[in-house]
């Protein structure tokens, strides 16, 4: 299933960079060769601890990698569903005609009887 894929990834990034969640703010270390200074974000700071949003919404390039990639599986998962209800659709009309047929020839040969 999609989000269980999703979620398997953001536990992969999570293993590379986990957070810490302090009163006002979240952190976290990059465990790669160079260090990386952490800047706020403010999208971040929205989603965790449900600060309302400005005008302006500033993001690391990995959250904007993550939201695509997210979107991408979301798009995924919505046309499988449509043919899914595609499929159910017909099948049910099928169903219901079958029903249909099946009471009018037991009523016809309730009335030869």
């Amino acid at each position: 299933m999609p989000s269980e894929k999703f979620r398997k990834f953001l536990e992969v990034q999570a293993k590379r960079s986990p957070l810490k969640v302090n009163k006002d703010m979240i952190s976290w270390e990059e465990k790669s060769e160079r260090a990386v200074s952490f800047q706020q974000s403010e999208f971040l700071e929205s989603m965790y601890l449900g600060k309302e949003l400005r005008d302006i919404v500033v993001m690391e390039r990995s959250i904007a990698a993550m939201l695509k990639y997210r979107l991408t599986e979301l798009e995924k998962e919505n046309e499988h569903l449509r043919k899914s209800i595609r499929i159910l659709k017909i099948a049910l009309s099928g169903v219901i005609s079958a029903a249909v047929l099946a009471f009018l020839v037991l009523s016809l040969l309730n009335k030869q009887i």
